[in-house]
């Protein structure tokens, strides 16, 4: 899976590639490092794209 964190602008911020087990599973990002703003999370799994928005306050 390829984890991806974007800016608004959709430039990579952070980007991890994991091999996961089923089940439950984590990546750990150092958010103290990015700026206040609205972000984009985006998984790649198996051909798939998923995006959620977040903000950092």
């Amino acid at each position: 899976m390829n984890f991806s964190v974007l800016n608004v602008l959709g430039k990579s911020v952070f980007h991890a590639k994991k091999y996961f087990k089923s089940g439950f599973n984590t990546i750990n990002i150092g958010v103290e490092k990015l700026e206040r703003g609205v972000y984009f999370i985006e998984l790649l799994f198996q051909g798939k794209s998923f995006v959620k928005k977040v903000i950092i306050d």
